[in-house]
């Protein structure tokens, strides 16, 4: 979609309710700034622990009492969908404009598909593996190679909204009047 045709859905974004609540309170905003941070510590933490066990590092430590920490990972993307619903909302034509956070979200649907990829095809495998005391295989590693990887590029990506901010292109073009 053009930005021209985007403008009716970001204003309807930025009408709804949660966006006036949060653009109206003083403390809102850095209340949901601190949860954002709180889910992606939870994301990204259980993901350290299962995908660098997958990945071969702290063999001593069962498979099993890894995956343990996929629930709380789970938790943690559910708080970082939530709060950044509401950062969108909270001003959606400022986010829309601005290529880090389309980078971000690009990065976020990766880490989805390759978390579907990881549930749907090697999950059950990697949950067999741990039972029999088998080391994942190639795929469980590439799969955990590719979550990492992507989660620090979120993260990367999420620092540069902010630097980026008011830029509507890669190399500057301020859209502030």
């Amino acid at each position: 979609m053009t930005p021209a045709e985007m403008h009716p859905v970001l204003q309807m974004l930025h009408d709804l309710p949660l966006g006036t609540i949060i653009r109206n309170s003083s403390w809102l905003y850095t209340y949901f700034l601190c949860l954002h941070f709180l889910g992606f510590s939870l994301l990204f933490g259980g993901l350290l622990v299962v995908d660098l066990r997958v990945l071969g590092f702290a063999k001593r430590i069962p498979l099993d009492k890894c995956l343990a920490f996929l629930p709380w990972v789970i938790i943690g993307f559910c708080i970082n969908a939530f709060t950044g619903l509401c950062f969108f909302c909270f001003q959606p034509f400022q986010l829309w404009a601005n290529w880090a956070f389309k980078i971000k979200m690009i990065l976020v649907a990766l880490a989805g598909l390759n978390a579907l990829f990881f549930t749907l095809v090697e999950d059950k495998k990697l949950h067999a593996y741990a039972a029999e005391g088998k080391s994942p295989d190639l795929g469980m590693k590439i799969s955990a190679l590719a979550s990492l990887t992507i989660w620090v590029l979120v993260i990367v990506a999420g620092r540069l909204i902010v630097a980026f901010q008011g830029s509507s292109s890669l190399f500057g073009g301020s859209t502030d009047g």
